[in-house]
């Protein structure tokens, strides 16, 4: 019951109150009245040196101390103490983290620095390789050259070149015998001189021989001494079902007749009325109504697919 009263008290406290109660136990903290049993008979034992008695401390502080730092048990007691080391810890263990990621980094860097390089190498060979057979494509299209090597393209370039030079000379000491055209022809001759020593020989033409008769007969036809016969016309074979088809239409007059569905109806009207009466021959009597209601359902549904259609051939 004392129990219940003291924690009854203490909800109803201020909480200034409360807070001034919590730094007091934490400035406290090494107060032999406070310290738990456990942590008592550890700082009793020979292996932990006892802290200060803080009693006989406070006596030697004089008053400008204790106004600047407080009483001896807020200056010489930390309750933050565990928490500030294991900060200074933390930050060390980020400084360390932060230093191999920076390490990382750079090492990283350098590696893509180093295959660009090597991919940059790589490209301009390509390039150079595929200009280099461009340059040997344009020259067999130019010159007609079948096969381009450096010393056939080489040769043909040099005997244009001495060919230029004898020319420029004959013009120096006054001998002018060759104009612009001829010296583009000389050169054109040159070129094609070393493509005909590097190149195969073209193929002559095969003309097939022609018989005498073959001769004649084109003779008589380009002399009108012979004439072309024209070919016979071809007779179509005709089909047995149009023959057929033929006949009827010549014995009924040349056309089909057309039924008169007025006709028609009232035939079947007249045999309607006539089972209705009786007259239905073997089921006329009694079981006349029962024919005549089958023959008018009938002729009705008959009616109707007449009446769809405009046009009925017999």
């Amino acid at each position: 019951m004392a129990d219940a009263d003291s924690s009854f008290s203490q909800l109803l406290q201020p909480k200034q109150d409360l807070q001034q109660q919590e730094q007091e136990t934490k400035n406290q903290l090494f107060v032999a009245a406070s310290v738990p049993a456990s942590l008592d008979a550890r700082y009793k034992s020979e292996d932990v040196k006892p802290p200060p008695n803080f009693a006989e401390v406070e006596l030697a502080m004089t008053d400008a101390e204790k106004a600047k730092h407080g009483d001896c048990g807020k200056v010489y007691s930390d309750p933050q103490f565990f928490f500030s080391e294991w900060e200074k810890e933390e930050e060390v263990r980020y400084r360390k983290q932060m230093e191999a990621k920076a390490q990382r980094k750079k090492e990283k860097k350098a590696r893509k620095a180093k295959e660009k390089a090597l991919k940059e190498k790589e490209r301009g060979l390509a390039k150079q390789k595929t200009v280099t057979a461009k340059k040997a494509l344009n020259w067999k299209n130019r010159y007609n050259l079948d096969d381009v090597g450096n010393m056939r393209v080489e040769q043909t370039i040099s005997q244009a070149n001495n060919h230029n030079l004898v020319s420029t000379r004959q013009l120096e000491t006054g001998n002018v015998g060759l104009n612009t055209v001829d010296k583009e022809s000389s050169v054109a001759q040159a070129m094609r001189a070393g493509g005909e020593r590097g190149g195969r020989p073209m193929p002559a033409k095969t003309v097939m021989p022609k018989s005498a008769l073959d001769m004649s007969v084109l003779s008589g036809i380009n002399g009108g001494g012979f004439q072309l016969k024209k070919a016979a016309p071809i007779v179509k074979k005709v089909d047995p079902k149009m023959n057929l088809l033929a006949s009827i239409k010549k014995q009924q007059g040349g056309g089909l007749k057309k039924v008169d569905q007025e006709k028609v109806k009232a035939e079947r009207r007249a045999s309607t009325k006539a089972l209705e009466a009786g007259g239905g021959g073997m089921f006329g009597g009694a079981g006349g109504g029962i024919n005549a209601i089958l023959e008018r359902r009938k002729f009705l549904a008959e009616e109707s697919d007449d009446s769809s259609s405009d046009e009925d051939w017999d």
